[in-house]
């Protein structure tokens, strides 16, 4: 997914690769995207990564340019090893890092405090209520949820009448799997990098939500929950939904003849191959793009930066969720035309639409980015952001039309 903008930063430690930087496009000289972990982190992964972000900005509207980061290896080594792998990033990375070329956030294997000690390994300082947020997950579950309810309603659906099978019970998908769950949907499989379970009769999310990441083996090889199986299975397992929210195009050309499910909702970046998505389009699957339905911890993340609460981001992400979703399936049924190729068309063109307005600085955008960097500064109160903010991501969402 390389495009003539996509620059591909290698990051070195004695000579040897320990990660890398990719922008696929800047506003402003800044771009930003999650920082993985993995030990099998590749840079196509990452490539397609930063485009996701581009897309998410555009498809927003928000003035940023998209990137990913990586570094490579374990993420559950030592505190020590741990640390000293993010402070080789750091030092690797330490132009585009200082001069905001690259703007990292939590990703898979990343936690808030990575992101912080690697910031500080620099010697730089967060800039009065400048903070790493903590909800960007949940905002991104409450989209995928949100998404999913509107796909059900197409197929005569209800959550309550509807199975569902949820790959990556990690920060997103555990979040997701909970509120599908608390709403009446029967979890009937979950996973993470350590196993699988399935029961048929459903799974009690709540009750597996007690275990962390590693102890979730352990309970899954207890059979206490329900039969283990291999990770690989859960993907074809015949459900109504089935929620990729684990790693780089799980769903491909080996696997997708096999896909059972009636709907798609990803939760996670490039879930389903490109090649793929056309295939389940075929087979009449409702397959939504994952920059579109998982774009909502983008979307909550930056309006909890602008000082909203978590009580208002909420509801607004789940409002517009299924008003966008509803008007994509539409325009797909009307243009004869995929969902991605609908989505990603507006958003590329909006994002450059975005990137023109920052250069001209036209008088609106001018006065709300100069009224959040003195509240970030600490100078006024959040009770005067608070209602422009609120109108400003109001006409962002109503701006986007399929």
């Amino acid at each position: 997914m390389n495009t003539p903008d996509t620059n591909i930063v290698p990051l070195y430690q004695d000579r040897k690769i320990i990660g890398y930087i990719v922008i696929d496009s800047v506003i402003s000289a800044s771009s930003s995207g999650g920082l993985r972990f993995c030990p099998d982190l590749s840079k196509e992964e990452l490539v397609c990564g930063a485009r996701s972000m581009t897309l998410k900005y555009g498809l927003l509207g928000l003035p940023q340019g998209g990137a990913k980061g990586g570094i490579i290896g374990d993420p559950d080594v030592s505190e020590e090893v741990r640390q000293s792998k993010l402070k080789a990033f750091a030092h690797a990375a330490h132009q585009s890092l200082v001069k905001r070329e690259y703007i990292p956030y939590i990703d898979i294997g990343t936690t808030q405090a990575d992101i912080q000690y690697i910031f500080e390994a620099l010697g730089m300082k967060s800039e009065g209520r400048t903070h790493l947020l903590s909800n960007s997950s949940l905002y991104t579950a409450i989209s995928v949820f949100n998404c999913i309810i509107s796909c059900l309603s197409k197929i005569d659906k209800n959550l309550k009448d509807s199975t569902v099978a949820v790959e990556g019970f990690g920060k997103v998908g555990r979040a997701l799997a909970q509120l599908l769950y608390s709403n009446g949907a029967k979890i009937i499989a979950v996973s993470n990098r350590y196993g699988a379970v399935y029961n048929p009769n459903g799974l009690d999310i709540t009750a597996l939500n007690q275990f962390d990441e590693h102890s979730f083996y352990h309970a899954v090889g207890s059979k206490k929950f329900g039969e283990e199986i291999p990770n690989s299975d859960l993907l074809t397992l015949p459900v109504d939904v089935l929620s990729p929210c684990a790693r780089y195009h799980s769903i491909n050309n080996d696997n997708v003849h096999s896909i059972q499910s009636r709907i798609i909702c990803v939760g996670a970046n490039n879930a389903i191959k490109p090649e793929s998505e056309k295939i389940l389009g075929d087979k009449n699957i409702f397959s939504l793009p994952g920059f579109f339905s998982n774009c909502g911890g983008v979307l909550g993340g930056t309006m909890e930066y602008a000082g909203l609460t978590k009580e208002t981001i909420e509801p607004f992400i789940s409002n517009w969720f299924q008003i966008l979703t509803d008007q994509l399936l539409q325009a797909s049924i009307k243009q004869g035309k995929s969902c991605r190729e609908i989505a990603q068309t507006f958003a590329l063109k909006r994002h450059q639409r975005v990137k023109t307005t920052k250069r001209k600085k036209l008088l609106k955008t001018y006065c709300f980015d100069t009224g959040l960097k003195v509240y970030k500064r600490g100078m006024i109160p959040k009770s005067l952001i608070r209602r422009p903010a609120y109108q400003f991501f109001h006409r962002l969402l109503s701006e986007i039309a399929f």
